[in-house]
C-alpha cells in the first residue's frame, strides 16, 4: 500500500470519529415527518431518522420508543450504552447495544410490535 493510500485511509477514519464527536455534542433540531411514521432529525452534520410517537398506542410501546428515540439524539442510553462506530469497509455505521432486557433494545422493540402491532 502506498504511503498516499494509507494517509488518506487513516484522514478518513478520524473524521467518522469526529462526525460522531460533533454530533452528540449538537442539539437536535427536527426537520420534516418522513412518511405516517417517521421524523427526520438533525445533529450537527448528521441525519437520524426516528419513529414518531403516535398517540394511542399501548404506553409500554411509547415508552420504549421514546427511550429509543432520546438514546439515538443524545448517543447514550438510561442503560449505558453509547454510540460506537463499526467499520464495514469504507463505509461506517453508528450503533448502539443496549442492555438485554432495556426497553430501547431491538429484542423488547420486536417483541412489543409483535404483542401490539404497531405501524412501523
Amino acid at each position: 500500500m502506498s504511503a498516499g493510500r494509507k494517509q488518506r485511509r487513516h484522514i478518513g477514519a478520524g473524521c467518522v470519529e469526529a462526525v460522531v464527536r460533533e454530533a452528540a455534542a449538537a442539539p437536535p433540531t427536527y426537520l420534516r415527518p418522513l412518511g405516517a411514521y417517521y421524523e427526520v432529525w438533525k445533529k450537527a452534520s448528521m441525519l437520524v431518522v426516528l419513529p414518531k410517537l403516535i398517540e394511542g398506542l399501548a404506553p409500554e410501546v411509547l415508552n420504549a420508543v421514546d427511550r429509543r428515540r432520546r438514546a439515538s439524539l443524545t448517543g447514550t442510553c438510561d442503560c449505558g450504552a453509547r454510540w460506537r462506530v463499526i467499520r464495514k469497509g469504507r463505509t461506517a455505521q453508528l450503533t448502539m447495544h443496549h442492555q438485554v432486557d432495556c426497553s430501547a433494545s431491538d429484542a423488547v422493540l420486536v417483541g412489543l410490535h409483535n404483542k401490539h402491532g404497531w405501524p412501523a
